[in-house]
């Protein structure tokens, strides 16, 4: 660890001359998210250098972050909607994917009468339940919601497990760098 610290100190990743926003998760499932807004509903201004990835760390991660289940009473997930939207869904019959991103993470999801984005939801609900919005199913049990999925994170950029599997392999910080974020340079800056 001190090495690879040494070997990287002063060095910074930019896109076209500019500093990228170097994001990371713990575990981006099976691969990590298209895009900043999929992964974060991140719309400030444009991330070309996001991409979606197959996550190396998948063979190696912990089981939770392979398939995970987060439950939720009706009435947990109707606060955090109106947390996050500002208004009442109205009773929870209903949970469904409206739409998803490239890489399959859930981007809007409809909780009884109300259309919500799933990267805030996730936030809404603590990112520590519901752990990751690559969510596979969704099953209403009695006054339960119960959300399978996988990952650890919002999935955008390096993903840690992915790293850690790349360097078990030899590959070098840049290298690992380089894999999680499209067409960057890392330059010494001091």
């Amino acid at each position: 660890m001190r090495k690879a610290v040494e070997s990287t100190k002063g060095k910074v990743a930019k896109f076209k001359g500019q500093y990228i926003n170097a994001w990371f998760h713990s575990s981006g499932g099976p691969k990590t998210a298209a895009s900043a807004e999929e992964g974060l509903g991140y719309r400030q201004k444009p991330t070309p250098y996001i991409q979606s990835v197959p996550d190396p760390g998948l063979a190696i991660t912990l089981p939770e972050n392979k398939n995970c289940t987060a439950p939720f009473s009706k009435a947990e997930l109707r606060a955090a909607v109106r947390r996050v939207t500002g208004e009442d869904p109205g009773p929870v019959g209903e949970v469904k994917i409206v739409s998803r991103g490239p890489s399959g993470r859930v981007t809007q999801l409809k909780v009884g009468n109300k259309v919500v984005e799933g990267p805030a939801l996730r936030l809404a609900l603590g990112s520590d339940r519901l752990r990751s919005t690559l969510i596979t199913d969704i099953k209403i049990k009695g006054d339960r919601v119960i959300f399978r999925g996988q990952g650890y994170g919002h999935g955008v950029g390096l993903s840690q497990w992915g790293a850690k599997a790349l360097a078990q392999q030899g590959k070098s910080p840049e290298e690992i760098v380089k894999y999680f974020f499209k067409e960057v340079d890392i330059v010494k800056a001091w």
